[in-house]
């Protein structure tokens, strides 16, 4: 079915994303989960039907790795079917500096690929490809590797807003853009999959098309940190979102209302995420200011938000919709849970409150009572 597999965590996705593509390139099939599980498909039944069926499963080992069911699983499954490694089917390449006892019992008799020395791994690698089947592996343009070198905090004062204009300042497509975003996804998103996330190409012109619906923190120029997209739906596409079967993999450019016309819409919010190693007080109230600073700004062309919904992933996830008084509505049907709400209810937040025109003018349309107190 496939020549290789490609298992990793999802901390490594950029990097094996790149990996994917220069195997593709080389007119390898390969099974990666963002564009080789459909829409709706059991997840267990088609990776164990794709490393049954593939000729070489090729696995990312990494601390993060070693502790995530999904790398266990299919490790298992590579193992169960070649026990004793005669068939060289499992191809492990290491890069974080492990010892041998971290390593699962399986691999440890395994010749495994060493990609953690900067002098070595690319010879390492290209070696590891020539067994895969690449025939030009010995000129063949390797993926840029992971930049270890930026210091895991930035100070505060250096985190800002952005929207398209700063987009196009850097010289980004949509495309360039949402591999950026989608890379934020899986690393703040536990056993995110491509059947829950869909791909850059399919989001690239709905954020490019209705730029009033996100915005990005950056901590410097092309460094995002965190974003929060949401997309007014039509009435039909809001009722599935709210009954929990809406596949975000399946929302495209024409199921996105303009807001660029007076009125009111219904809201799916799509994500909301920051990474771990920037979530102080001041930057997470930064991020969430932004959307209320977009409704302030919708606002004042006649542009209201009356209902809002949100699929939670995650713990985190729901508690932050029970923070903004979000109602649990029920499952969705692949994973998380429903919330909604009236938007009333979640403007009289302590951080909307801040901005009393916001309050008067949703007053004024009245989707916002007068006198509305906030209780924690």
């Amino acid at each position: 079915m496939y020549d290789i597999f490609l298992s990793h965590n999802r901390r490594e996705k950029p990097w094996v994303r790149q990996l994917a593509k220069l195997l593709k390139d080389e007119g390898l099939n390969v099974f990666f989960d963002e564009d080789s599980i459909a829409p709706g498909e059991n997840i267990v039944a088609a990776i164990e039907r794709a490393v049954t069926g593939s000729r070489h499963i090729l696995l990312v080992v990494s601390r993060a790795s070693l502790e995530s069911r999904w790398v266990a699983m299919e490790t298992q499954y590579a193992v169960h079917d070649d026990p004793d490694a005669r068939s060289g089917r499992l191809v492990p390449l290491i890069i974080d500096d492990l010892r041998a006892d971290e390593l699962r019992p399986a691999l440890r008799t395994i010749n495994c690929v060493d990609l953690t020395d900067p002098v070595t791994r690319d010879d390492h690698l290209r070696k590891a490809l020539r067994h895969l089947g690449v025939e030009s592996w010995a000129s063949v343009s390797l993926p840029p590797w992971p930049d270890s070198s930026q210091a895991d905090a930035i100070s505060e004062r250096l985190v800002s807003v952005g929207g398209i204009e700063t987009v196009l300042e850097w010289g980004w497509d949509g495309v360039k853009l949402l591999e950026e975003f989608i890379t934020l996804d899986y690393e703040t998103l536990t056993d995110l999959t491509g059947s829950n996330e869909g791909t850059p190409e399919q989001w690239a012109p709905i954020f490019m098309e209705h730029p009033q619906t996100w915005r990005m923190l950056f901590a410097h120029p092309k460094n995002v940190i965190g974003y929060w997209h949401f997309i007014p739906l039509f009435p039909e596409d809001y009722n599935l979102a709210l009954a929990g079967r809406l596949l975000d993999s399946r929302i495209t450019a024409d199921r996105a209302q303009y807001l660029e016309f007076p009125g009111r819409y219904r809201i799916y919010f799509v994500q909301v995420c920051l990474r771990p190693r920037f979530r102080f007080p001041r930057i997470t109230r930064l991020l969430f200011t932004s959307i209320f600073d977009v409704l302030l700004e919708l606002a004042r062309e006649g542009v209201f938000v009356e209902d809002v919904c949100a699929n939670a992933y995650t713990l985190t996830g729901r508690a932050l919709c029970r923070t903004f008084r979000l109602t649990a509505r029920g499952p969705h049907i692949e994973q998380g849970e429903i919330f909604a709400s009236t938007v009333g209810t979640v403007l009289i937040h302590p951080l909307a409150a801040k901005l009393p025109e916001l309050h008067g003018l949703y007053q004024k349309e009245g989707l916002l009572e007068v006198n509305t107190n906030w209780t924690a």
